[in-house]
């Protein structure tokens, strides 16, 4: 398979939606978890539609961030009790939905840092822009006259 940008983004969509629609099989989960997934795999599709700006990227990573903590508090509040086989298999879904989170950060913090030109492996300055890596041992203007 081709590791483009845009292949890599697309699995992790299809992951994601695969999962997501798998965790909210059950009756356990408020409507909020469906809304914050939502926003999630919409900011992925933007992010696959604009190739070229690092935005959408920027929103997928946050929003990604945002509802991994709220994943956590949904299922604090509201994990399936009951013996409902269903409902089992729905949490574990939604709880390899949130394992799966973070390598996808990962891959769209690389791939942002991409968008940006930035170093592929410092996602400190995502938000940002600042390349310290680059910025400290390369000059913008290379005198070549000599």
């Amino acid at each position: 398979m081709d590791q483009s940008p845009s292949n890599v983004l697309k699995v992790i969509f299809g992951v994601h939606l695969t999962l997501i629609s798998l965790g909210s099989q059950g009756y356990w989960n408020p409507d909020s978890y469906m809304l914050y997934n939502l926003i999630f795999l919409l900011t992925i599709l933007w992010s696959i539609h604009n190739k070229d700006n690092a935005e959408p990227l920027q929103y997928a990573i946050g929003v990604n961030l945002l509802a991994a903590f709220l994943d956590v508090i949904t299922f604090v509040g509201y994990f399936p009790t009951g013996r409902g086989s269903g409902e089992k298999f729905s949490a574990a879904m939604a709880i390899i939905n949130l394992l799966v989170r973070p390598v996808s950060l990962v891959f769209m913090c690389r791939m942002c840092n991409q968008r940006m030109g930035l170093d592929t492996d410092n996602f400190a300055n995502i938000f940002t822009g600042n390349n310290i890596a680059t910025s400290s041992s390369r000059n913008t203007y290379e005198d070549i006259g000599n």
